[in-house]
């Protein structure tokens, strides 16, 4: 939504007082739409020519079969429970945010298709 009014603010004169900033742009389709899209993606997008299109997904192109990311999903917290139950030093908050942030980056890498 925000690429498409940003390609038609493109196409209005310079001095046209509906023209408005793609800051502006995109703040008013975030708060109309809920989503927290910025700038920066926004016009990076216009100029790759990508209007109305869902954001680019992060991560590795490929799928894994649902049986491979079950197993691999079952290992790292099996791994994650043995650390917990028997830690090598003193756990701390940072450590907990730290695996959290492991378990997130685990999903987004092994996205079953």
């Amino acid at each position: 939504m925000a690429t498409a009014q940003i390609q038609k603010n493109k196409a209005l004169p310079a001095n046209h007082p509906d023209r408005k900033s793609i800051a502006v742009i995109v703040e008013e389709v975030n708060e109309i739409c809920d989503s927290n899209t910025s700038p920066k993606m926004a016009a990076t997008y216009v100029r790759k020519g990508l209007i109305d299109t869902s954001p680019l997904k992060r991560g590795p192109d490929c799928k894994f079969p649902k049986p491979i990311y079950s197993a691999l999903k079952g290992a790292y917290s099996m791994f994650l429970m043995l650390e917990q139950a028997e830690p090598k030093k003193q756990s701390t908050i940072k450590r907990n945010v730290s695996t959290s942030k492991c378990m997130r980056k685990l999903y987004r890498c092994f996205v079953v298709s």
